[in-house]
């Protein structure tokens, strides 16, 4: 299941020219997304009216979908990798529950994206590429991922253009753009305008992309388990705040 420590650990071009010191290794980054992710939670529980705190919010995801691509080309054990994000998603689920009662948590957003470019790198045709590709997002979809579609997807270009930031740029603009464009549709058809809403927010995620590029390769403090643990205890806490809001 495992490929070549050789070929899993190569840096991408961009990455190897920002070694040296210089620049956000991924610790840095890690933490930049977990603040973004508490600021989304907060002005989507308790600060509904702010929507800027939103936008901030749009910053996170993009992060942890690149450094997801960069865990999954650089570890030597991809099983544990993709296990350990299995088993942290299923213990996160009742935290996620508690504040947001459908759906599932952001864990199997990244753990979905992960399998989708384990997938496609071992086919060669690229119309089933494609198809397994659209495949993915309908199933984000279907299944409520935290991201629906847009997770997946997201990982899924931050892997094909990995080490292109310019093209990364391309991509993941129409992407968001292409998104934001039919949830405009589907708000107009449904007269329920949160789709389109959302969806419009969700163009901030673009303005995580100049803070990607600072990245210098190097994983940084080896703290690998700070996300996975701070995540499901965030969200039990704001479960106690929304509910003591809610009381007072």
């Amino acid at each position: 299941m495992t490929r070549p420590h050789s070929k899993r650990t190569r840096l991408a071009p961009s990455v190897q020219s920002a070694e040296g010191g210089a620049g956000l290794d991924g610790f840095t980054l890690k933490l930049i997304a977990i603040a973004a992710m508490v600021v989304d939670h907060l002005g989507a529980l308790v600060f509904p009216e702010a929507l800027w705190m939103r936008v901030v919010g749009r910053f996170a995801m993009p992060v942890f979908a690149f450094l997801l691509v960069e865990g999954y080309h650089q570890t030597r054990h991809l099983g544990r990798y993709l296990s350990r994000l299995l088993v942290f998603a299923v213990v996160s689920q009742p935290f996620y529950h508690l504040v947001f009662p459908h759906g599932l948590n952001v864990f199997f957003d990244l753990l979905a994206g992960a399998l989708l470019i384990w997938a496609t790198d071992r086919i060669r045709s690229l119309w089933l590429v494609s198809a397994v590709v659209m495949a993915a997002g309908a199933a984000g979809i279907f299944l409520t991922l935290d991201w629906w579609h847009l997770g997946v997807w997201m990982v899924f270009v931050f892997h094909l253009t990995r080490g292109r930031p310019g093209s990364t740029a391309v991509v993941m603009g129409a992407l968001l753009l292409v998104n934001s464009g039919v949830f405009a549709l589907v708000s107009a058809r449904t007269g329920d305008p949160s789709y389109g809403l959302i969806n419009l927010i969700n163009l901030g995620c673009i303005l995580s992309l100049p803070l990607l590029n600072l990245y210098n390769g190097r994983r940084g403090r080896d703290l690998r388990y700070l996300f996975y643990g701070f995540y499901p205890a965030h969200l039990w806490l704001f479960h106690f705040l929304t509910q003591w809001l809610g009381g007072a």
